[in-house]
């Protein structure tokens, strides 16, 4: 797989709509080891991303595609190797559906979640693992390049590991996905800074939000089963 991505020029990684923690730092983690290799790359993305995801380094160059969609689409279209990053099937890219399923290059997925349809070239999927940021880790091990590694893919890694697994709560953590956060603070990983610009960051019209939220919550009687509503003119209100 390192010689076929070393032999391509016109990179680009993509994921899904309403990026999350893995899907944005999976994709930062993966840029930054092919530059490690000497291979530039393009982070496109079908939506923004949240702003408590700023701090990452690399995420002011990523493309929006409902920002830039010519911009986005003119260089899928130029592309001759698209990396897939954390979703099972093209329709979770939106608008970028068409040009990707259209496009020649050779299709890489790296995917967690159930049933990935069969869309890429190459399918790297591991259904019991807890991110896709520990498959970059793994995709970058399986390449004999971890001493390629440094604390800047290790951003993107460990901020995948734990939005996704509910900082090593949920029941797909391996033992693994603790040697390797092992392995990136080893590194210099700041894991505490990490969680402190993801989880503790705040302003006051987030907290009215979480508050007018937590007021609307409605139970179902009989069921275990409890909802919020929020319209979008609750979204702007609340900014």
């Amino acid at each position: 797989m390192r010689d076929l991505i070393l032999r391509k020029k016109n990179i680009v990684i993509v994921s899904h709509k309403s990026p999350d923690g893995d899907a944005v730092g999976s994709s930062l983690s993966l840029k930054h080891y092919l530059l490690k290799l000497g291979l530039d790359s393009k982070v496109i993305l079908p939506d923004d991303f949240p702003s408590f995801y700023n701090w990452m380094n690399g995420a002011g160059d990523i493309i929006i595609a409902d920002k830039s969609l010519d911009i986005a689409k003119e260089i899928i279209a130029k592309s001759d190797l698209i990396f897939c990053l954390d979703f099972n099937d093209l329709h979770r890219v939106g608008d970028l559906q068409d040009i990707i399923e259209k496009s020649d290059s050779y299709k890489i997925m790296i995917d967690h979640h159930q049933h990935p349809s069969d869309f890429a070239n190459h399918i790297i999927s591991r259904t019991e693992c807890c991110s896709t940021a520990q498959l970059i880790y793994e995709f970058i091990e399986e390449n004999n390049d971890l001493d390629q590694l440094d604390k800047i893919i290790g951003e993107g890694i460990y901020t995948g590991i734990i939005t996704d697994s509910g900082s090593f709560k949920y029941s797909n953590v391996e033992s693994k996905t603790h040697l390797i956060t092992s392995h990136l603070i080893e590194l210099g990983l700041d894991h505490t800074l990490i969680h402190e610009k993801i989880f503790d960051q705040n302003d006051v019209t987030r907290l009215h939000l979480l508050g007018y939220a937590l007021n609307k919550i409605e139970v179902i009687e009989d069921a275990p089963v409890a909802f919020i509503a929020l319209s979008k003119k609750d979204l702007n209100k609340f900014n």
